[in-house]
């Protein structure tokens, strides 16, 4: 039987404008084999995790990860970006995302805010996982799938809870 695992992340915009939630589902076996390779590509270039707002920016204003050495290195950005994604596809059966106006909470009523969608992490993955169980259902999978986010993701707590 397949153990489902689901890996988001979250960010803002650099605008503070919109909120976006974005990940991938595969197995647990195939996470574990994806997780060391992941690390072992980023070891190559001295980076200790990913993100891609740094990494869009680094080829001439690098913010850490990246330092200096990254500047103008067109061919150093491909690589590390495809090596990436090859990753990814290699791994991934499917792919979610959500993007979320940072003011939609407002739409909501305060007893809707606070009983449902306290948080823009919480509204982003209720309807993410929907999405999911659509597609795990529809692809006839047994079990349902669990959701694993970024360490860093704030108020992820707010739907860790519900």
């Amino acid at each position: 039987m397949v153990m489902l695992r689901t890996a988001f992340d979250c960010s803002k915009d650099r605008f503070d404008k919109y909120f976006i939630m974005a990940g991938f589902v595969s197995s647990a076996d195939e996470w574990t084999e994806f997780d060391p390779k992941w690390r072992a590509r980023l070891a190559l270039d001295g980076l200790p995790y990913f993100h891609m707002n740094p990494f869009a920016h680094c080829g001439t204003h690098p913010q850490k990860p990246f330092d200096r050495t990254w500047i103008g290195k067109e061919s150093r950005r491909r690589a590390l970006i495809s090596d990436l994604l090859d990753l990814i596809s290699q791994h991934a059966w499917r792919k979610f995302g959500c993007i979320l106006p940072a003011d939609s909470l407002m739409l909501f009523s305060d007893i809707a805010r606070e009983n449902f969608v306290p948080t823009l992490i919480a509204t982003a993955g209720r309807l993410i996982w929907s999405d999911v169980e659509v597609w795990r259902r529809r692809e006839k999978f047994q079990q349902p799938a669990r959701m694993v986010f970024e360490d860093g993701d704030e108020q992820k707590g707010s739907l860790i809870d519900d």
